[in-house]
């Protein structure tokens, strides 16, 4: 297998975006609920 600068790149941006993707989910749920009630 080669790697290129480019799959890094993928792969670092792909795990960044799930870390921050989960980090914000909670907040903007809550953000919701807090809307709702």
């Amino acid at each position: 297998c080669t790697y290129r600068v480019v799959d890094i790149d993928d792969v670092i941006t792909n795990t960044l975006g799930t870390y921050l993707g989960a980090w914000l989910l909670p907040r903007l749920v809550r953000r919701s609920w807090f809307m709702r009630g």
